[in-house]
Parts: structure tokens; sequence; C-alpha cells
């Protein structure tokens, strides 16, 4: 079935331009989200999901109520909504197995969504990306967008903030506006948002993207019925040039691991090196952090704090 754009059958072939020119209200609700200041988001009731990641929440879940992710440049941040049941997903998209990443996500909210006394609509909001030189939001958006429009199911689109939307002019440069967003699982409020803790292992997470692990493409983080993180197992080669990359300058560091240094968060490149510091301490994480094939287990605390419930190894 078709992506809907107000119960119109969106159509192809497309760009992000030709989409906004036939549907000029996805400007006027665009300009609305990044107008809007960026809400900081603590800890306490929120998942984050980083890059190549996605998670599914119901309103139901007793210690989640916002999910969150950020340092999206040339990425694109995808949401998916059930109007029946109010589950909602929320995905780091950056271009790896794209298929793969919509197709389980999609399963994911039908199935939490089953039981719901509504049938609902299946409502898809997508942020991110700009007008970067060499194309790469564009192509993603576009592959998305295919990805939903082949799938078995009627997806309504709601909120296209991508590309030429989320760009503005600084320095004679092009730069994204909105670098990350939370949804509200119980309203389903969308809105900018950046994080100050982003929840736990997250240079373990960041080394599944950073070594191309792409064996399992974009992962689900969170088991909703026990209210589990769940990190891998998963594991990478070595990197035999990692002391090179470590040795390096930040600069250096940004300008050859961004697909956009030039408009990256200031702490991209330190991020890189905490990355990387660990995939070091770590060449083969299925010996010395996933022994016995285990994952790392997370769940939040009364107070909202994720901890550490099971592990072989501390890391």
């Amino acid at each position: 079935m078709p992506i809907l754009v107000n119960d119109e059958v969106l159509q192809w072939p497309l760009s992000s331009r030709v989409i906004f020119k036939r549907y000029p209200w996805f400007k006027s609700s665009s300009k609305q989200l990044v107008s809007q200041q960026p809400k900081i988001v603590e800890e306490k009731q929120l998942l984050y999901v980083c890059q190549r990641e996605f998670a599914v929440v119901s309103p139901q879940d007793k210690f989640i109520s916002i999910l969150g992710t950020d340092d999206s440049t040339t990425c694109n941040m995808v949401a998916l909504r059930h109007t029946g049941s109010g589950v909602v997903a929320l995905g780091h998209f950056d271009g790896s197995l794209v298929q793969e990443g919509v197709s389980s996500m999609v399963t994911e909210v039908k199935c939490m969504s089953s039981s719901s006394p509504s049938d609902g609509k299946l409502e898809l909001h997508m942020v991110g990306g700009f007008l970067d030189d060499k194309g790469y939001s564009e192509q993603l958006v576009l592959q998305i967008l295919d990805t939903f429009n082949s799938l078995a199911h009627n997806i309504n689109l709601i909120t296209c903030c991508v590309c030429e939307l989320n760009n503005v002019k600084k320095r004679k440069l092009n730069w994204p506006i909105i670098y990350g967003i939370g949804i509200n699982i119980k309203s389903g409020e969308l809105y900018p948002a950046s994080f100050p803790d982003r929840g736990p292992a997250i240079s373990l997470r960041s080394s599944r993207h950073f070594t191309r692990c792409d064996k399992d493409g974009m992962v689900c983080i969170y088991q909703s019925t026990s209210g589990f993180l769940v990190i891998g197992p998963f594991n990478y080669r070595p990197v035999p040039e990692i002391d090179f990359w470590l040795a390096q300058s930040d600069q250096f560091l940004q300008t050859n691991m961004s697909t956009s240094p030039s408009v990256e968060p200031p702490h991209f490149a330190q991020e890189v090196r905490n990355t990387l510091t660990f995939i070091k301490e770590h060449p083969f994480p299925l010996l010395s952090v996933f022994s016995n094939n285990q994952p790392h287990l997370y769940k939040k605390n009364d107070e909202g704090v994720w901890i550490q419930v099971y592990s072989c190894d501390k890391l």
C-alpha cells in the first residue's frame, strides 16, 4: 500500500522539492517545527536512540515516556506512531540496510498495536538532513520514502521536515537547523531536542557503526515487555590503524570521519575519540565484552536511571 498525504497517494518519481511543491503544507509545519528552541531532555523517562538503532515503546510503559535521538546532519530521524494504540517507534537512519530497518520498525509497531481496541493509522514523521554538497541527505530521504511506500501498509506522512526545510545558510555554508528530536510517547508531540545524558554504554553502541558492523543493520535496542535496553552481542574486525587515528587532531578526525565535517556539533571529535579508544581496548568484543555471547542489559530504576542488571563483564 502507498504512502498517503492527507489521504492522497504520494506520487512518484520524487525529489524533496517536488514533494514540497506538491504538498505546500509541509513547508508551514516544518517552519513551525524549526522555529522552536530545542528542549533539553534529562535522563529520567528518556530512551535515547543512537545512530543505526531504533526503539519501540507503548504509552503504558512505566519507565519510558520520551524517545529521543540527535547528532543528525545527513542522517534522518524517523518516528512512526500508531494512532489507535499510541505505540511509537523512533529510528536514526544513516543509510545502512534501510529496507530492513523500516520493515522491522513497522512490524514491531503493528505487533505491539495488535490488541488495541481501535484500528488506528500509522503516522510517519521524518526530520533531518539538509542541503549538503554531496546530496547524501536527499538520497537518504528518498530511499526511506521509497521503502515505506513498498510495504503492505498504508503510511500517512505527517511531518517531512527534511533537506531544504531543515536548512539554514550560515557563513556561506548550508547547515541543518534541527540536530535532534524528542517524541512524547503519551501525547505524540514531536519537538526539537538535545540530550545531556544519552544513556548507557554509548561508546560500545557507537562502535558497531564506526566499524561498519553491518550484519544487523538497524537494531531494536529495547524490549518493551521486560523494559530492558539490550546491547549486543555483536562482533567487529580489529582496526589495525587505530593508533594512527587516535594520534590525529580533532580537526583531522572530523574531516575524515563525517559526511558533513563543516557542520558537526562541537562534541563530535571527542565522541569519535571515545569510541576509537573503546575499540582499541576491545579489539575482539565477543571475547572481552560479550563473554559467552551474552548481551548487556540495562533497566531503569525508580529514579529513572539506567542500571546494568546483567553482564558477563564490567565495561
